[in-house]
C-alpha cells in the first residue's frame, strides 16, 4: 500500500528548508499515506484526470523494486503544490547489475508553475538519490527538454519509433486537405501499398502464434533470460512482469510464438488513444531483447498476427531496436527519425529525449544511445 512504512528500508528521512513560490512558502518532504487525497487532486489539476487509489497503490506500493521513498511532495500552507514520483528499476548492462531511478510525471500545480517548484523538486531528489542509486534518468518532451539542457544533464538522445501508418487521414496534419478527393486517393494508395507488403511478407510455416490477455510472467521471463543483451535494459524477471502487467488499467495482449512446442519470441501490445479520432496499437515489449535467426522469425510471425488483428487501427508503432530492420520494412514500418515522417507522425507519437545523471562510475558511456535498450513498457507507466 502506498505510504506503508513497513515496506521501506531503514534510512534517515530527508529534510528540506523552507522555499517560496510567489507568496506561498513550502518544504519538500517524503510522501505519506495522508497525502493520498491531495496527490489525487494534483494529478487532476495537472493532467486532467484523477487516478484511483488502486492505481496509486499499484504504481507506488507494488513495484518490486520500490525503495524507502516513492515520491517527494512540495508541501505548503495551501496544501501540496507539487510532486515528483520515483520509479525505481533494476537495470543490467551485460552481467553488471545497476540500481536506477526513473523520474516520471513531475507535477506542479498550474497556479505555481514558473515559480521554481519544478527545479526545487528535481534538485532535491537528485541530492537524495546521489548515494542511494547508481544513476537517475528521465524522458523529456519539448516543454521540459530545454530545462534539462539548461541544468547540464547528460543528453542521450531522442527515442525514435517505427510506424505502420494504416490511415494517414487521421495521422498527418492538414485539416480540410484530408477531406478532399486527394485525401481519399492517398489513403487508398497507402492501403494498397501495405496490402502488397503483407502479401509479399512470408510468415514461417513452422511457427505458431497464440494470444492471451493473461500474464504469462514465467514464460516471458524465460524468453528474456534466453538472450540477455549487452546494452543497458530493465531486468525482466517474473516479478517485474506480474507487477508491470498488473496495472489496474492495463488492457493489452500478449502474443507468443512457438516452434516445436518451444517459446521463441513474444510481443506485448496495448491500445493507445492519440486523440478523439486516432487510435494507435503500441507494441510495448518485444522478447527476446537480443535476436537471432530463430527469434527473428518468431517476431516476424508475431507482427503478422498483430497486423491481422488490428487492420482497423490508424497506426501501429514499435519503439526499440531489437526488431530486425528487414522484418519492419517488409511489413510497411517506417522510422520517424527520417523526414518526412519525423514531421508527419508527430500527431501520433511524441518523441521523448532521454537524459541521464550517473552517480557512480561505469565501464560504459551512459551518453551513447547504442548502450541503451528501452521501449514503451519500460519507460511509460501512465
Amino acid at each position: 500500500m502506498v505510504g506503508d512504512d513497513s515496506r521501506r528500508r531503514t534510512r534517515d528521512s530527508p529534510s528540506d528548508k523552507e522555499r517560496s513560490a510567489g507568496d506561498v512558502t513550502y518544504t519538500i518532504r517524503p510522501f505519506n499515506r495522508d497525502d493520498i487525497g491531495a496527490v489525487q487532486e494534483l494529478y487532476s489539476a495537472v493532467r486532467g484526470d484523477k487516478p484511483t487509489l488502486e492505481w496509486l497503490d499499484w504504481k507506488f506500493g507494488d513495484n518490486p523494486a520500490m525503495g524507502d521513498v516513492c515520491m517527494f511532495v512540495a508541501d505548503s500552507q495551501e496544501g501540496i503544490i507539487g510532486a515528483i514520483p520515483l520509479y525505481p528499476v533494476r537495470l543490467r548492462y551485460g552481467s553488471t547489475p545497476i540500481d536506477a531511478t526513473c523520474l516520471v510525471n513531475v507535477m506542479v500545480h498550474p497556479d505555481y508553475q514558473g515559480e521554481g517548484v519544478f527545479s526545487a523538486l528535481r534538485h532535491f531528489t537528485k541530492g537524495y538519490l546521489s548515494d542511494r542509486t547508481d544513476l537517475m534518468f528521465g524522458f523529456t518532451n519539448s516543454n521540459s527538454r530545454p530545462i534539462y539542457r539548461h541544468w547540464g544533464e547528460t543528453e542521450v538522445g531522442p527515442m525514435h519509433a517505427h510506424f505502420r501508418v494504416q490511415n494517414p487521414a487521421t495521422i498527418f496534419p492538414g485539416g480540410r486537405l484530408w477531406r478532399t478527393p486527394l485525401a481519399y486517393l492517398h489513403s487508398l494508395a497507402t492501403r494498397t501499398h501495405l496490402a502488397v507488403r503483407d502479401w509479399r511478407s512470408s510468415t514461417p510455416s513452422n511457427v505458431s502464434v497464440t494470444k492471451t490477455a493473461a500474464v504469462p510472467a514465467d514464460r516471458l521471463a524465460a524468453l528474456y533470460r534466453s538472450r540477455v543483451p549487452e546494452s543497458l535494459h530493465v531486468v525482466r524477471d517474473a516479478a517485474y512482469y506480474r507487477w508491470r502487467l498488473g496495472d489496474p488499467g492495463w488492457s493489452g495482449e500478449v502474443y507468443i510464438a512457438t516452434r516445436d512446442s518451444e517459446d521463441i519470441a513474444a510481443l506485448i501490445t496495448r491500445p493507445r488513444r492519440v486523440n478523439e479520432t486516432t487510435t494507435r496499437i503500441e507494441v510495448a515489449d518485444v522478447l527476446p531483447l537480443s535476436t537471432d535467426r530463430a527469434s527473428g522469425r518468431g517476431i516476424a510471425a508475431l507482427l503478422d498476427s498483430v497486423i491481422r488483428d488490428h487492420r482497423d487501427a490508424d497506426v501501429i508503432s514499435i519503439r526499440g531496436s531489437n526488431v530486425p530492420n528487414g522484418v519492419l520494412r517488409a511489413r510497411g514500418f517506417v522510422s520517424n527519425a527520417r523526414f518526412p515522417y519525423s514531421l508527419l507522425c508527430a500527431r501520433a507519437y511524441v518523441t521523448l529525449t532521454l537524459f541521464v545523471t550517473p552517480f557512480t562510475d561505469t565501464d560504459f558511456d551512459v551518453s551513447d544511445p547504442v548502450n541503451w535498450n528501452v521501449n514503451e513498457l519500460t519507460i511509460n507507466t501512465d
